[in-house]
């Protein structure tokens, strides 16, 4: 079984978890290739990785050399133009609007003319935006489509964000409607595609989407990769990062966007005001964020990229907080588990489908600083209370890579029989 991954770039967390998937499916009876947009991120060392490339003629037929110097001088044009109208709206929209990320579902990339999309059996889209031009390829591909979602982009517009609406006026909305119309009319073309999303939430609003109506929708959780925690213990950790031995620690692990919700975690901990409790901020710089004092239970370490760093941070710390206002299955919460590590958060997503209260974590009332700042005490009260080696066995029985991979191959096998059953058809005519 041959088996494409197509992503728009091969770094943040849904590439992350792509990755992780085709590494799992590697092991398996499935020859797995990824096939990627990004330039400036090597992916040499990722095995059966390639960057998309448009294709050339092969033949060297006076005609073809003709046709390909044309190519040569024209496609470039029409890929600047297009560029061009969309850097410009981007620009129009930056001015008037407040958003995360805006993206679009027009390319001038043929992906179904692509050699590894040709010899797939099975064509999974996951990140895709700003790569899939949706009116050509859900029209020529008529291979079987697995589509796992990251995020909301597939059903919505432009945005990647359903609270994006809600901080806007609502002609941001239609504006983003034109894009929703162009993914419909595009997605519409296709009737063989299986959604899978990583969370029971995300399966539920997917459900009530017109776009996706009568596609079958699984779910299935992301994984990591075996070996991410480390066998050693918290003050040995806490020692080698030179962190103090005799507070709590609260390990915050993402990005300043508006979603993830930083903001709700600093004005947390402004209110509890406690020495006695340290937040530790991973992947944010402190010129990022704008406060109006230095908080002193308060650590930005800035970007890591190193998971070994990474599993000493999660092991050092008493738990990961997440307070993200939209999130799917982030992977800091697995990371965490796998550690052995509870996860505090905010009650969406997810963290409110998998999250055991008072075992694996905590779930805070509401989106609130205040109800934030509650669940720490609450967690804080209570610590001793939550089992590392349970947390870790939670992991393993529900988030392992070998039950993602076997759960995503028995959806490929199911799909597959049907290509030989067309096969079969044509050949009979």
């Amino acid at each position: 079984m041959k088996v494409v991954h197509i992503t728009t770039v091969i770094e943040g967390g849904a590439a992350r978890a792509a990755i992780r998937l085709h590494n799992g499916l590697l092991g398996k009876d499935v020859s797995s290739h990824i096939l990627h947009l990004q330039k400036q991120v090597s992916s040499k060392t990722i095995t059966n990785c390639v960057r998309f490339t448009p294709n050339e003629p092969k033949k060297s037929s006076l005609l073809l050399r003709i046709t390909k110097e044309v190519i040569k001088t024209i496609v470039p044009l029409i890929i600047k133009k297009r560029e061009e109208r969309q850097n410009d709206l981007l620009l129009k929209l930056k001015k008037k609007y407040d958003y995360d990320i805006f993206t679009f579902p027009e390319t001038n990339y043929k992906l179904e003319k692509h050699p590894l999309v040709k010899e797939a059996d099975i064509i999974h889209l996951h990140w895709v935006a700003n790569f899939i031009d949706y009116s050509s390829f859900f029209k020529n591909v008529s291979k079987p489509i697995v589509w796992t979602f990251h995020d909301r982009n597939p059903f919505l517009g432009g945005v990647h964000l359903e609270i994006d609406y809600y901080r806007n006026p609502k002609s941001f909305q239609k504006i983003d409607n034109y894009f929703r119309h162009v993914k419909y009319n595009g997605v519409k073309q296709h009737s063989n595609i299986s959604i899978i999303c990583p969370s029971k939430s995300l399966a539920s609003e997917t459900k009530k989407r017109a776009l996706f109506k009568n596609a079958p929708i699984s779910v299935i959780p992301n994984s990591i990769e075996n070996g991410f925690d480390n066998q050693f213990s918290k003050t040995e950790c806490r020692e080698e990062l030179q962190l103090p031995p005799d507070v709590t620690i609260l390990s915050f692990i993402g990005s300043s966007a508006f979603h993830k919700g930083l903001d709700l975690l600093l004005e947390a901990a402004v209110i509890l005001n406690r020495q006695d409790v340290l937040f530790l901020i991973i992947g944010v710089q402190e010129k990022e964020v704008n406060l109006n004092k230095k908080l002193s239970n308060v650590k930005f370490l800035g970007q890591i990229n190193n998971d070994k760093i990474l599993s000493k941070i999660y092991k050092s710390s008493d738990a990961t907080i997440i307070t993200s206002r939209e999130d799917n299955l982030p992977n800091v919460m697995l990371e965490s588990w796998s550690c052995g590590i509870p996860v505090l958060s905010t009650p969406i997503g997810g963290m409110k489908d998998y999250i055991k209260p008072g075992i694996t974590g905590l779930i805070s009332k509401d989106l609130t600083s205040d109800s934030i700042a509650e669940t720490i005490l609450i967690f804080k009260k209570n610590k001793k209370d939550f089992t590392r080696s349970i947390i870790k066995k939670q992991y393993d029985d529900n988030f392992s890579m070998d039950r993602q991979t076997n759960s995503y191959s028995i959806i490929y096998k199911s799909l597959v029989p049907q290509l030989i059953i067309l096969f079969q058809l044509v050949m009979s005519i």
